[in-house]
């Protein structure tokens, strides 16, 4: 859970004060909208140049909820300053409490696996060419619009249980829907151009600077969860 929203004044961070905690800097970002009856969430994943860490950002008029994905590792995070990323033990006890070990990752994946067929029929969003699926997962029917060929890959965030599928998700039936993506100082440029009530309703963590960097201590994190599980375990 993301206990504050991240701070949109960030400064350069010295490094001594957080030598065993990793530095990421986040440079893409894709944006969601996920509609709903009466008002929409936004999904915001901040990723790194390679794609291999990515921080997503749930924005809800509750407030924010963070993961952060390391490798095929995910952990749910908080931020008290918009900078070091801590594991937030109440909400991964919550989630994995059906594991019944230790490990402060998270498993995302639904009970319900869904079957994905290709219908080979396109689809020309901002044009460029995204492939038609179909996702039955139960009694459910949806259809996916994917763009395969793309260097990003939301489908592990959207649907993590499609093996062998990756590309950049369009939409994924009514519900959710592409709003952006791009560089991040493209995006804070594009953000800040902005009326300031739509920038509010996005939740989007804007910042001035050129860099987004957060920082994670992938092993003392892990250490911290797994001594908090093991004292709550005894009697």
């Amino acid at each position: 859970m993301m206990k504050i929203t991240l701070s949109f004044g960030m400064l350069l961070l010295s490094a001594m004060g957080y030598s065993q905690a990793k530095e990421y800097q986040l440079e893409n970002v894709t944006t969601y909208r996920a509609k709903t009856d009466f008002y929409s969430n936004f999904l915001h994943i901040y990723s790194t140049a390679d794609y291999r860490a990515n921080l997503f950002v749930l924005a809800t008029p509750m407030g924010n909820f963070s993961t952060l994905k390391l490798g095929e590792k995910m952990y749910a995070v908080y931020s008290e300053d918009g900078k070091t990323f801590q594991i937030d033990t109440e909400e991964t006890l919550d989630r994995n409490k059906y594991r019944l070990n230790n490990e402060p990752d998270l498993d995302i994946r639904s009970l319900s696996v869904p079957v994905i067929k290709q219908t080979r029929k396109k689809e020309h969003p901002n044009s460029v060419a995204c492939e038609v699926f179909t996702m039955k997962t139960g009694d459910l029917v949806d259809t996916l619009c994917i763009d395969t060929r793309s260097e990003v890959n939301t489908v592990p965030f959207l649907i993590p249980e499609a093996k062998g599928l990756k590309g950049l998700v369009y939409r994924i039936g009514n519900t959710m829907e592409l709003v952006k993506t791009g560089r991040y100082t493209d995006v804070v440029k594009e953000e800040l151009e902005k009326e300031p009530e739509q920038v509010q309703e996005s939740g989007a963590p804007i910042q001035t600077s050129e860099k987004f960097v957060i920082w994670f201590d992938e092993k003392a994190e892990g250490e911290k969860y797994k001594a908090e599980y093991k004292k709550r375990k005894q009697p």
